[in-house]
């Protein structure tokens, strides 16, 4: 979450907290402060210190391919050009019983995965001129 984005619900909790004093409905806080309703009930449930640490802690999104890294990490070290449809289809041989994903998904993790452990594409190897067959 952003800097900017924490002061801005930092600020609504506040301004949330200070209506529910006041007696005011999750509605007519959302009509005046012109928010979801949804985001007046989630900023409502928490305190100001769990709010805080909320922000500190960040978000940790799992992935369905996490589990298959160690694979995807070895394999995309051992094939730098392998397609986003050749890696599913390699896990997909070792895993039969993996769950679907989409082919963007499988992408979206390859870069993800390079950029975490500093694996080159073939188009950057032959920029740099070392050459990998």
């Amino acid at each position: 979450m952003n800097a900017t984005r924490q002061k801005q619900d930092r600020l609504l909790w506040s301004r949330i907290d200070e209506m529910k004093s006041q007696k005011l409905k999750p509605s007519q806080i959302a009509y005046h402060l012109d928010i979801p309703v949804s985001t007046v009930k989630r900023l409502s449930r928490l305190t100001y210190e769990e709010l805080l640490e909320r922000q500190t802690r960040g978000r940790v999104q799992s992935c369905k391919l996490d589990k298959y890294e160690p694979l995807v990490v070895s394999l995309l070290t051992a094939y730098p050009s392998l397609s986003a449809s050749q890696l599913l289809e390699m896990l997909q041989v070792h895993y039969p019983d993996m769950p679907s994903v989409c082919l963007r998904s499988v992408s979206s993790y390859m870069r993800r995965i390079r950029t975490k452990y500093h694996i080159p594409t073939k188009a950057s190897l032959i920029r740099s001129g070392a050459r990998h067959s």
